[in-house]
């Protein structure tokens, strides 16, 4: 009998090494969890990057390559989070960059802002940012894994992201106390949601990227201007 599936978005084996790896790098000397939070420290870097690229090297005849339709329906899926979490979408393409397929921006400085591995990697120990950030980006960040999987049915190879929110929400629930993965339900299973409540809208922000590329500038303002928006209060119960 086939054992029962943790969750959609990773296989029972795949995470059993991310949880693995979490428990090593929770006691890991100098490794300084809280600081997964911030884009630009050398533990986002460490979780984003380098334990990515690990992960793809050991795996990598187990996953498809990415096509112009995943990648699409990926930063689709940034993007009509984003614009449903109340972050105006300034740019969605599928014009390959340096190592990204595609990408979203929010404001022309992140549009123009210098890849992770470009900058000088924060050393300090910075505090947890704010409730509403935390949130917004965890349902933002997993859009693009949620969206490959539940709109064509097959694990997203974005594991950058999904290892990032898998360690962010592992510590949410160790600073809750609360059972393992509770908080990777609840995020996930709200990101799920979202898409599902912009479900034309995504349709259709689909459709404009895949005949484009880039995101229309009609398709962004339809994009900005309709999205069902999340109530604020979610943010902060």
């Amino acid at each position: 009998m086939a054992k029962k599936k943790i969750t959609k978005y990773f296989s029972n084996s795949d995470l059993r090494w991310v949880e693995a790896l979490y428990t090593v790098m929770k006691s890991y000397p100098g490794f300084y969890m809280p600081n997964v939070f911030t884009y630009g420290t050398r533990e986002y870097y460490a979780v984003y990057e380098q334990m990515y690229r690990e992960f793809a090297r050991a795996n990598r005849s187990k996953y498809r390559d990415r096509n112009s339709l995943s990648t699409a329906v990926h930063e689709t899926g940034h993007a009509v989070v984003g614009a449903a979490s109340r972050w105006e979408v300034y740019r969605a393409t599928i014009i390959p960059s340096k190592n990204r397929a595609g990408h979203v921006s929010y404001t022309p400085e992140s549009e123009n802002a210098p890849d992770i591995e470009e900058r000088e990697l924060i050393q300090d120990h910075k505090p947890m940012p704010d409730q509403l950030e935390i949130r917004r980006d965890l349902v933002i960040t997993a859009a693009g894994f949620v969206a490959e999987h539940d709109y064509l049915g097959r694990y997203s190879t974005a594991y950058h992201e999904k290892l990032i929110v898998y360690f962010q929400t592992r510590y949410l629930d160790e600073q809750e106390q609360k059972p393992a993965m509770t908080n990777w339900h609840h995020f996930t299973d709200w990101t799920s949601r979202i898409i599902k409540e912009n479900s034309k809208l995504f349709e259709l922000t689909l459709a404009d990227i895949l005949a484009n590329k880039d995101l229309s500038e009609n398709g962004r303002q339809h994009l900005n201007k309709t999205a069902r928006t999340q109530e604020v209060n979610l943010f902060f119960n």
